[in-house]
């Protein structure tokens, strides 16, 4: 059984300790990755997960604060971190993600999703969702490469030639 004050001084001193990596205060690496322990500690307990989600929900409605919103900015940006999602996940270091976790307010397209309801799109409940990860596209990768890099149809086909098989 867990001691919800704890749980609550926890999750207090996780997001100062998200606020002083956002206002670039310290060692970011290895604040990240210990963020990133206690967040998959949260997220795998569903006690501490429902507790953490409620005290955000509720710690965001009172705390409208520019340093809220950049405490929690940096837990969402740990949650995206490559590695913290292996974590998550309960996959090897190594392991390629088929899916992502995030910690997101719910919101509209959420609910035209059906990923949470209309009752905590108006309270403003804080939920992680989890999505798959969408496969690489050759051809949609190419198309963002020549963007970026200003270059044509013509151009590209002239360089692919280039290469050798």
């Amino acid at each position: 059984m867990t001691n919800k004050k704890t749980n609550v001084s926890e999750f207090q001193a996780m997001h100062h300790e998200a606020g002083l990596i956002a206002k670039g205060m310290g060692n970011y690496a290895n604040r990240d990755n210990d963020l990133g322990d206690r967040v998959t500690a949260i997220y795998k307990s569903e006690t501490k997960q429902g507790e953490y989600l409620a005290w955000l929900s509720e710690h965001m409605q009172i705390n409208d604060t520019d340093n809220a919103k950049a405490e929690t900015k940096r837990v969402q940006r740990v949650i995206a971190n490559a590695n913290t999602q292996r974590k998550m996940q309960g996959l090897d270091k190594k392991a390629e993600l088929e899916s992502k976790v995030r910690l997101m307010r719910a919101n509209k397209p959420l609910l035209e999703k059906k990923l949470c309801t209309a009752e905590q799109v108006k309270s403003k409940t804080y939920m992680f969702i989890v999505e798959s990860k969408p496969k690489a596209d050759f051809k949609k990768s190419l198309e963002n490469l020549m963007t970026k890099f200003n270059v044509d149809k013509e151009k590209a086909q002239s360089i692919l030639a280039t290469i050798k098989e």
